[in-house]
């Protein structure tokens, strides 16, 4: 559509995925300009380049995965921006902070199909077998139940499985999916949990971006008319006619705004005209993690036999477990490089000329107290005259990853173009 025929402008605060996947949405009909506060596309701002040798490499930070069957719309995205995806071996370990491996599973390639089977060691002895048993049961209730209100901690209350099975398999895997404490993944729904881990992983598979994320960020934001580099929202304000982004460089009006950014930073945008969104945000509560690259091997399970793609090392120092992943298994261009990890919540001081490039991030806990919210801003964005509008991660009660990102710009996209047409 020429620029002169465009239904309007519109302004978005933010270029993680839910920026990006609304500029896509809406870029075809609206002149969007995207906001953001780094000097690069947000989703792919922590990535890093680096030399073994004579080659060069870009590794993603974080190395983001896509569960076929959980993923549906960030999969139909992909597919309509010509993003091409391949498909990954992500088995995974589980071991003591010793290195000494109680749970694990490996993937067999059959006629290009991953066949999912048990390692020994998981039916080694009567602890590792109580961890299978019960993790296979745990699937089995999960299929056949429906947890209602039930949090997490609730629903395994109910089923009496064991504190071995909740702390050292089932709450460290939920808590590096989330990036949460293990007192926060008690507190999830447990219908959200059942929901992510009863979805087909071993019939659709799971993939990464072939080019990795900088493909990504860069077929999304092709549809923007403007990019805002470095320049971070202060304060987003009505309008008599619309909206306007003030940054500490220009204050722009636009006929829409979609603030794109985390719901608690998205607070801090508004005012005393949308106290009730301002509200219903502050309720989401998030937590910080730390994830890093690097070269240090105690990582992964003690002997190398048991290394998988995925491995989580859990300590009963630590509220939040070690999860690990080994880029060599993930990424063919690594297969001869030396072995490099990407670790979210370290566990050991390792020696910074082993760390490759190091991210801190905030992720939403989607808590009863956050569907409460979500519930609340569905009601505000369904209201007449509506010109500001918030989309992310944390707008879909579940786990908060990229699918819930687009789907949450995907439904603002298509209330905007609703009022535009």
């Amino acid at each position: 559509m020429s620029s002169n025929r465009r239904l309007g402008k519109i302004g978005i605060v933010g270029s993680g995925i839910a920026g990006l996947a609304a500029t896509w949405y809406l870029g075809d009909q609206f002149d969007v300009t995207l906001y953001e506060k780094h000097a690069s596309i947000g989703m792919d701002a922590f990535s890093t380049d680096f030399r073994i040798g004579d080659q060069s490499f870009r590794i993603d930070l974080p190395y983001r995965v896509v569960k076929g069957d959980f993923y549906l719309t960030l999969m139909q995205l992909y597919k309509e921006a010509k993003i091409p995806l391949r498909r990954i071996d992500y088995a995974f370990t589980m071991s003591k902070e010793d290195g000494e491996t109680y749970f694990g599973y490996k993937n067999l390639s059959i006629f290009g199909k991953y066949v999912s089977t048990l390692k020994m060691v998981s039916l080694a002895n009567s602890y590792n077998r109580k961890m299978t048993f019960e993790m296979l049961r745990f699937y089995r209730h999960g299929l056949r139940q429906n947890p209602g209100r039930l949090t997490m901690d609730e629903f395994l209350d109910q089923h009496k499985f064991s504190n071995e099975f909740r702390d050292k398999f089932l709450y460290p895997i939920y808590a590096t999916i989330n990036t949460c404490s293990y007192k926060s993944a008690g507190s999830y729904p447990a219908a959200s949990y059942i929901e992510y881990h009863t979805s087909g992983t071993g019939v659709a598979g799971v993939y990464h971006t072939s080019h990795g994320t900088i493909d990504v960020a860069q077929k999304l934001s092709a549809k923007a008319q403007k990019i805002r580099y470095s320049e971070p929202a202060v304060k987003v304000v009505p309008t008599a006619k619309g909206a306007k982004v003030i940054t500490d460089k220009s204050e722009i009006e636009y006929d829409h705004v979609v603030i794109a950014s985390q719901a608690n930073q998205a607070a801090k945008f508004l005012d005393a005209e949308n106290l009730a969104e301002k509200k219903a945000l502050e309720k989401i509560r998030y937590e910080p993690s730390v994830i890093y690259t690097h070269t240090d091997k105690r990582y992964m399970p003690r002997d190398r036999k048991h290394w998988e793609p995925a491995s989580f090392i859990v300590s009963e120092k630590f509220d939040k477990p070690a999860g690990s992943l080994w880029l060599n298994a993930l990424e063919p261009k690594l297969a001869d490089a030396p072995d490099l990890f990407q670790s979210w919540n370290p566990l050991f001081e390792t020696e910074e000329s082993n760390i490759v490039n190091t991210a801190r991030f905030e992720r939403p806990v989607m808590n009863f107290d956050a569907v409460s919210a979500i519930e609340d801003l569905k009601t505000l964005h369904a209201r007449a005259n509506r010109k500001i509008w918030l989309c992310g991660s944390y707008m879909r009660a579940g786990v908060p990853l990229l699918e819930a990102g687009v789907v949450s710009a995907k439904d603002i996209a298509r209330r905007i173009q609703s009022i535009s047409f």
